[in-house]
């Protein structure tokens, strides 16, 4: 039976990618152990599903459906650049958030721990939402680059999260393309 790598997202708003832009500009000048991720393909990650069957994708829809009734709309904003593991040699470069927060890692917390009932891994780190907005190899030449990216501002125009997706992700020598499967909306009366 085919499977489809699978994970939960939050879309978002072409309005927060556009504010993105300014570090996005860097990409031309980077070396080539920085490998950008495709602006239109940014989103928030909740839970990497990993590849999973149309029954399994069945099961984590219900799920979700029954999870997400709980937990309102709310609201984020872009924050400071990052990095993992650090800032200073980053494998990963992203973009924080800050606002609702602490709502949005409840919301996580939920899924996973809906999802874990069903037989699903349950995630091991602490939840941190982020924009993943690059992955490096190596260590030779980026530092210039890094300092530069640390001094770009970022607009914080706050955004609404009205829902959560399920979304398939196929890898592409050009890079991921992710696809919507199920949009689960956050009722406006659960708060």
């Amino acid at each position: 039976m085919k499977k489809t790598r699978t994970f939960i997202s939050i879309s978002i708003p072409d309005p927060v990618k556009s504010n993105l832009q300014s570090l996005f500009r860097y990409r031309e000048r980077s070396p080539r152990q920085f490998r950008w991720v495709n602006p239109a393909q940014l989103h928030l990650t909740l839970k990497f599903m990993g590849d999973r069957t149309p029954a399994e994708i069945e099961s984590i829809i219900a799920q979700l459906e029954l999870t997400c009734r709980h937990y309102a709309p709310f609201t984020l904003a872009l924050d400071q650049l990052g990095g993992f593991p650090n800032l200073k040699y980053p494998r990963v470069l992203w973009v924080g958030l800050k606002g609702e927060v602490e709502y949005l890692t409840q919301i996580a917390t939920a899924i996973d721990q809906a999802l874990e009932q069903q037989g699903f891994e349950r995630e091991t780190k602490p939840f941190r939402p982020h924009l993943t907005i690059c992955r490096i190899n190596g260590k030779q030449g980026i530092t210039p680059v890094i300092e530069e990216l640390k001094r770009v501002h970022l607009p914080s125009n706050p955004f609404t999260v009205n829902g959560i997706q399920v979304m398939k992700s196929e890898l592409r020598p050009q890079g991921a393309i992710h696809t919507p499967l199920k949009y689960i909306p956050l009722p406006t009366t659960a708060r």
